[in-house]
């Protein structure tokens, strides 16, 4: 069974596998060959101004087995409070 991920692209994640981790915009989620997911990230100035390249790709194993955090770019749909309702 496919193991259906909670990320989409325009989410921010933060995997706290530094003292000093960021957020980081997630550009693709993509599926290789062999069934395993991966994630695509675009990184900060920080990491350009060291040399690294702009995109990253993470493997969502490690990132599940790392831990993550996650914030959605898109905001929930909020319920709206149902009416007060009279006892009689």
């Amino acid at each position: 069974m496919r193991e259906r991920l909670s990320i989409h692209p325009g989410d921010l994640i933060r995997c706290p596998d530094r003292p000093t981790a960021r957020w980081h915009k997630v550009v693709r989620v993509g599926r290789h060959k062999d069934g395993s997911r991966y994630l695509t990230i675009r990184r900060g100035c920080p990491g350009r101004l060291l040399g690294l390249g702009p995109l990253q790709r993470l493997e969502w194993t490690w990132v599940k087995q790392v831990g993550y955090g996650l914030r959605k770019s898109r905001s929930p749909v909020l319920e709206l409070p149902a009416a007060p309702q009279v006892a009689a």
